[in-house]
């Protein structure tokens, strides 16, 4: 069985496992925290995931054109590559910092309408250290983009299993420990920063490419760039697509009505992230694809039998909570939660 097959398998575990987990501890959660201080927690996450709009789209071009470069068995060029993304995230890192410094400066007038002087406090914290998590991941974010153009699946999807099994189970740790989102936000961050070692220590260790500082291919970053910059226009469709609403909801509505809506929004992550796991793996086979110029049919044959397999696995699930979902969501989040 191949590195893609067995990667596969273990992100659908991973996704099964976390997502059982997660549907167990949230009503322990909503119960601890209660609905305001979830909606605090679920907001500030709202809010920070615009910051991986600085992403520009690299992320995705690191994986194609490292994998271009793999098929051709050129080290030097994937060195040079990884060297200058890894100077442009640690300025990308810095400049997400100081945009998440600004933004909790500006709580007190975004926030003010609904949100208590305690609530505004809370938000800050939570704000700052969900602004460090982010900038760390962009200071990393190179060597798991390699890892994944290299095609180690088993350690990536490994690494992604452990971690989100592990997060569900600490975060019920912590909340018996009687710390609440603040404490939940640390858990997060202290997680990251472990996995972002265990992925450096792999690359290192299994890759084995030497990252080379150099700008000196400035025609290659701006062919990156025009590459990047149609992913860039996707993020930020996804984005206000799909996190703009909460931040809204916070302004004008106050952290409980934020609650009751993050409740369907969990819903519709894990469904959405059922569809992109076997198609995140498919990006290395088809830039080599296009490399050693394989035929339209040959395109077209891979991308119905990963098209055939995504629908099937999301149509049975859109079909059970057709007929479960109201009564469902009122089991698993109680009352209070119908309009989820």
């Amino acid at each position: 069985m191949n590195e893609r097959k067995v990667g596969a398998i273990l992100s659908y575990i991973s996704i099964i496992g976390s997502t059982a987990i997660s549907l167990l501890y949230t009503p322990y959660m909503l119960k601890v925290l209660g609905a305001n201080e979830h909606g605090l927690y679920s907001l500030v996450n709202s809010v920070v995931i615009y910051f991986t709009l600085m992403d520009l789209g690299f992320g995705n071009a690191i994986i194609r054109y490292s994998a271009k470069f793999i098929e051709q068995k050129n080290k030097e060029a994937e060195g040079k590559l990884l060297g200058m993304f890894f100077v442009i995230y640690l300025v990308i890192g810095l400049i997400v910092f100081i945009l998440g410094i600004i933004l909790t400066h500006n709580v007190d007038f975004i926030f003010r309408r609904n949100f208590t002087r305690e609530e505004l406090e809370v938000t800050k914290t939570l704000l700052i250290l969900a602004t460090v998590n982010i900038s760390i991941s962009f200071i990393f974010k190179i060597f798991n983009a390699s890892i994944q153009a290299h095609e180690r699946f088993i350690f990536a999807r490994l690494s992604y299993l452990l971690k989100h099994l592990i997060n569900p189970i600490l975060m019920i740790v912590i909340l018996l420990l009687g710390y609440k989102s603040i404490g939940m936000m640390v858990g997060v961050l202290i997680l990251n920063i472990v996995f972002s070692a265990l992925e450096v220590g792999y690359f290192f260790r299994k890759i084995k490419v030497k990252l080379i500082i150099s700008f000196n291919n400035l025609s290659l970053l701006k062919e990156i760039s025009i590459y990047s910059f149609y992913i860039f226009l996707n993020i930020i469709v996804e984005r206000i697509n799909w996190s703009s609403d909460q931040i809204i909801l916070g302004i004008f509505l106050g952290p409980a009505t934020v609650s009751i809506y993050a409740i369907a929004a969990y819903i519709n992550t894990y469904y959405r992230s059922l569809a992109t796991v076997i198609s995140s793996m498919f990006l290395p086979e088809t830039t080599k694809m296009v490399e050693r110029k394989a035929s339209n049919e040959e395109f077209t044959e891979t991308f119905v039998k990963v098209g055939r397999i995504q629908f099937i696995i999301l149509s049975l699930v859109l079909s059970g909570f057709i007929i479960f979902g109201d009564r469902f969501i009122i089991l698993w989040a109680g009352s209070g939660y119908e309009k989820s």
